[in-house]
């Protein structure tokens, strides 16, 4: 009862003096619930944020902030490869941990403030906003390059993902005794069921069953653990943030308002289940929400280069995984080995810096590893030569059967000029397949959502999408692009021809597979080149800095980068 006795409390039932709310308040103080008592907490700090501005976390925030395991997020760049194509996607996981933590607070303190009959305690606002702070801490270097695809090529199982690794260094990080977070954890009132809680919004569940599958809040509160990783519908204060920041840094624009969310958010019990809705007239503004994530994956996640950069990145860890080792505490481990919850000392010391290592490092056995960085670093990057999209209804699941398909439309000859030096031919054609989706694959998310009317605030219903607007697609929700790219070699030159063979190959292969007409990156002109000197750039793109033109023997090609 002690979160009940509030300074306004004591007044109405007679007790004025001001010396008796001060020792009310050290008693208070050391129970744990001086937040509750309604004083400023000492150790609270404000942090000027250039997307939400001024923002104030709570002492136990700030100390989990003030621990090496959270400064490493100082070290990951929150778009990883995007970095090498965007110059101002420099944001780090840092301070998008700080922003997920303080909208956590702020959605779920609105809710509290709205519904007081939902009983959200202190304890559970505190708990919501270290999920939300601590949710990626398990990342690894260049962030989904990690666990989505270099974690998978060099890990037998390898559907690891980077949410263990969070719970697992936020037990290394709460048991490490140079923090002293268990002593700051009780003071605060939390319990280990609240710690539960923590880890389960992060990384759900740690139980299958139909009728509630977690241990950290009973059923009553299902609520909560839609505010930091939503399961359910993927609206969450970590999309939010990242849509915010990311924007910024990549200088896009964001059309979802996700204060108006807050404004009209309510729990409703609905379908056996007590949800977070929204008002009905807010539905377009979550068409909005899934509209700006497909937008940043088309535009920037999933642009072209970024995944061209990210080829190369995951291929030149490959090559280092058994050679660059990573310390822990006696031990020395591979990349791929700290991923382990019991060599979380060493994941700590995994970060971006592997980039600088690799290149630094006097080790020959790295020398192929540096190799590809050293392109990385003179813009030597693997290019694609076309991409296109299969009709509707057609699906490929198997890369390298599509590239097999594609090298068989090439000729013995084409296939020998295709390979240059040490490199064969299959060598240096990759097929990528690339989905792009609102949040739920084939799903549409909105379907998900529970809406509300002013006039019935307390029940919610679907609003499906042929209510909202007949231009929103009615089943189609998912898309696949097929991209091949071209490993370049030392002859430019050369690899104009090269990537002219494998265009028109992988054209060939599109008109035999139910195929659009490919989208080309490498155009073949016939106008001869008579002033500069083969190899050499051009100026001939003054305004668009993303085309080089090279020549090619009589011919000009331009390779789209």
């Amino acid at each position: 009862m002690l979160d009940q006795i509030t300074p306004e409390f004591l007044e109405k039932i007679g007790i004025r003096e001001r010396g008796l709310h001060l020792k009310i308040k050290k008693f208070i103080e050391r129970n744990g619930c001086l937040e509750a008592f309604g004083y400023e907490l000492s150790g609270s700090k404000v942090f000027n944020d250039p997307v939400h501005g001024h923002m104030e976390l709570h002492p136990l925030c700030v100390a989990i902030i003030d621990t090496p395991q959270f400064q490493r997020l100082r070290y990951l760049k929150q778009l990883g490869a995007c970095y090498f194509v965007f110059p101002g996607a420099s944001n780090n996981r840092f301070e998008h941990s700080l922003g997920v933590c303080h909208l956590a607070g702020q959605l779920v303190t609105a809710l509290q403030r709205r519904q007081p009959w939902l009983n959200i305690s202190k304890k559970d606002i505190l708990c919501v906003q270290i999920a939300g702070l601590c949710h990626d801490l398990g990342h690894g270097p260049f962030s989904h390059v990690f666990d989505n695809k270099f974690i998978p090529l060099v890990v037998k199982d390898g559907s690891w993902k980077h949410e263990e690794a969070s719970v697992a260094m936020f037990d290394y990080m709460y048991n490490d005794p140079a923090n002293d977070l268990a002593k700051l954890f009780k003071q605060y009132g939390l319990t280990d069921a609240d710690r539960i809680f923590i880890k389960e919004q992060v990384a759900g569940p740690s139980q299958n069953s139909k009728e509630w599958s977690y241990f950290g809040r009973p059923k009553e509160k299902s609520f909560l653990y839609e505010i930091v990783a939503n399961k359910r519908n993927g609206i969450d204060v970590d999309k939010w943030d990242y849509f915010l920041r990311d924007c910024h840094h990549l200088g896009m624009r964001n059309s979802f308002d996700y204060t108006r969310f807050i404004h009209f958010a309510r729990v409703i019990f609905v379908e056996n289940q007590f949800q977070i809705c929204v008002r009905d007239k807010e539905v377009f503004n979550m068409y909005e929400m899934f509209q700006t994530r497909h937008a940043l994956h088309r535009k920037a996640y999933q642009h072209k280069v970024t995944h061209a950069v990210e080829i190369m990145l995951v291929e030149a860890m490959k090559e280092a995984n058994d050679f660059l080792l990573i310390p822990g505490k006696g031990k020395m481990l591979k990349m791929s080995e700290c991923i382990k919850e019991e060599n979380m000392d060493a994941y700590m010391n995994l970060n971006d810096s592997i980039f600088h290592q690799i290149l630094l490092s006097p080790d020959p056995n790295l020398q192929k590893s540096k190799d590809i960085l050293q392109a990385l670093q003179r813009r030597r990057l693997y290019k694609c030569a076309a991409e296109s999209v299969p009709i509707e209804g057609t699906r490929f699941n198997d890369e390298s059967v599509i590239k097999d398909q594609i090298m068989k439309a090439l000729t013995e000859e084409e296939i020998a000029n295709l390979g240059l030096g040490m490199m064969a031919a299959e060598e240096r054609v990759i097929v990528q397949l690339v989905y792009l989706d609102f949040g739920m694959k084939d799903k549409n998310p909105a379907n998900e959502i529970r809406f509300y009317s002013k006039d019935n605030q307390d029940q919610a219903v679907p609003v499906l999408s042929h209510e909202v607007s007949h231009l929103i697609p009615k089943n189609q929700f998912k898309e696949q692009l097929v991209r091949v790219f071209l490993k370049p070699s030392d002859d430019r030159d050369a690899d104009g021809k090269c990537l002219q063979l494998l265009m028109e190959a992988f054209s060939t292969w599109c008109k035999n597979n139910k195929m659009k007409e490919p989208k080309k990156f490498v155009n073949i002109e016939a106008s001869p080149k008579k002033h500069a000197p083969e190899g050499y750039m051009t100026p001939e793109h003054p305004t668009n800095p993303t085309v080089k033109t090279y020549s090619a023997g009589k011919k000009i090609t331009k390779i789209l980068f």
